[in-house]
């Protein structure tokens, strides 16, 4: 199971369009999702490429560089 913040589905999701949820929907599976068993340890960052957003969204490359500024500008992801 992937814990996931109520804030996002409370507050978050009604403010952003189907590509950006799903993408930030990605990016939380990526890192709050992933657990360490032996550590208990989640990620706090992943790197995640446009291909996999393609194929883990089902959305294309355009929708998805536009869905990202959005969440970068707002403060939802970071990318370096």
């Amino acid at each position: 199971t992937t814990p996931f913040p109520n804030e996002l589905i409370d507050h978050i999701m009604p403010s952003l369009n189907d590509t950006q949820w799903r993408g930030l929907c990605v990016v939380v599976r990526q890192t709050l999702g992933w657990y360490d068993p032996q550590t208990g340890n989640r990620k706090n960052r992943d790197w995640l490429s446009q291909s996999q957003l393609k194929i883990r969204t089902g959305r294309n490359a355009q929708a998805l560089a536009t869905a990202i500024d959005l969440l970068v500008k707002q403060g939802y992801i970071v990318v370096e």
